[in-house]
């Protein structure tokens, strides 16, 4: 027998992926996890006889010749498949393997391994089946856009790349309905969902985390219930943290369900939490501790956070050093010219101890052309009030100011001395990737 199979506790993504690859293998036999995420769940369920998925139980006495995997490359994660067979995935002869978890280890013995970092592996699949010239069905091609959509985070997540876009595009050039795919993606349809998002806001921790804005929060349940990823993407949306740990623990089966999901690049929650034997990929991954751990645990997980954890971009990092200033006893006149100079339309004002005391600006100096007051000093016409950062300011704190305030450049200060001075420029050269330190 020769088998398509994904990982345990599948995903939309692992879904849209096993369609695909029956695609590319027609006459391979489709196995499903006995487990499945929520949502997936409800496509599975909703398009059951749209999809020729079997269970493990067929494996039984089978002997497997050929396998092919899909969104997973390690061992744990398809040992289920197995538990019907008289062997392991490393006894089978002949193994396929599709997966964009590139920062995972495949050890899958001998596997024929075809990797890429995208988005999702839908678009792995994707770009096959265009290589090979074949088309699909438009259900089929729903399903997959669906798993396409939730691993990328319908396109904001940063591991989304241009061929996610585009197999996106091929998806519904095959017909696929992105009306269905925004139904079949809303979160929070059944009642314990929402009660258990209750608890978790109820007992939600922020922490700052060598500068990254990090919420944790710790729950005890009886048993374990499912749907709770999709809380914790419900959590993301609404608080917009860096990253969110979400610690489970579950008394019936004696275990601990650790859940990470980030939204930058610098926090790779996969890496986090590898330590506890977790997987998944760098904005989604979750892991599993044979033990109940109580609130104390929390303690334990943010320390090894703090030691594990990369530094949030800090002003520092991205302030100019080398700051134009004036001095406030310089006259309106002297800070017009010396502005014309320096092709700025501000800068900020010091006192003979060269300590931060104002800002002025091409604005303030035509108050006073007005009131024919240019011989006037900067100190009686500067903005007195101003904002300002340190050394330490994290990026967040930074693009806080920038959304918040009208202001092009903001000094930063350390000992009400001006040491730097963060610009609208140094930002978004930072957001596009060209001045991260």
């Amino acid at each position: 027998m020769n088998i398509i199979i994904g990982h345990s506790n599948m995903d939309l993504d692992c879904v849209g992926s096993m369609v695909l690859a029956g695609y590319l293998y027609p006459d391979y036999v489709v196995i499903k996890s006995r487990l499945a995420h929520p949502v997936a769940r409800n496509v599975l369920n909703l398009y059951k006889n749209s999809l020729n998925f079997n269970s493990p139980r067929i494996l039984k006495g089978e002997y497997i010749n050929s396998v092919v995997i899909v969104d997973t490359r390690t061992t744990n994660r398809v040992n289920e498949y197995f538990e019907f067979a008289e062997y392991t995935i490393n006894d089978v002869e002949n193994v396929t393997i599709f997966d964009h978890h590139t920062a995972d280890c495949c050890d899958i013995h001998g596997a024929d391994l075809h990797s890429e970092a995208l988005g999702s592996n839908v678009a792995i699949m994707v770009r096959k089946l265009i290589e090979k010239g074949i088309t699909i069905d438009p259900t089929h091609a729903t399903i997959a856009l669906t798993g396409l959509y939730a691993d990328t985070g319908s396109f904001e997540f940063e591991t989304t790349t241009s061929h996610d876009f585009s197999a996106a595009g091929w998806l519904i050039s095959q017909g696929a309905q992105v009306k269905i795919v925004r139904k079949l993606l809303k979160p929070l349809k059944e009642e314990a969902q929402i009660d258990i998002f209750h608890i978790i806001m109820n007992k939600l921790e922020v922490k700052k985390i060598l500068g990254n804005y990090v919420l944790l929060s710790f729950i005890e349940l009886e048993k374990q219930q499912s749907g709770i990823n999709a809380v914790v993407e419900k959590i993301m949306d609404i608080e917009s943290p860096d990253a969110f740990f979400l610690i489970v623990s579950i008394k019936k089966g004696s275990q601990t369900l650790i859940i990470g999901r980030s939204q930058i690049e610098r926090i790779n929650v996969n890496t986090l939490l590898k330590t506890y034997g977790g997987g998944g990929h760098s904005m989604a991954s979750s892991a599993k501790i044979k033990e109940v751990k109580d609130p104390s645990f929390i303690d334990d997980f943010v320390w090894h956070l703090r030691c594990s954890m990369i530094p949030s971009i800090s002003a520092g990092s991205l302030m100019t050093h080398e700051v134009y200033t004036i001095n406030e006893d310089a006259t309106l006149l002297d800070a017009s010219m010396y502005l014309e100079q320096i092709h700025h339309t501000g800068c900020p004002v010091v006192n003979r101890d060269e300590e931060l005391v104002g800002v002025i600006t091409l604005r303030d100096i035509s108050k006073g052309r007005m009131a024919e007051q240019m011989q006037s000093p900067v100190k009686s016409y500067m903005a007195k009030k101003i904002e300002t950062f340190n050394i330490d300011s994290t990026v967040r704190e930074i693009e806080n100011t920038f959304f918040s305030k009208n202001i092009g450049h903001i000094p930063v200060v350390t000992n009400k001395k001006v040491v730097g001075i963060v610009t609208r420029q140094d930002f978004l050269d930072h957001i596009n990737g060209s001045n991260i330190a």
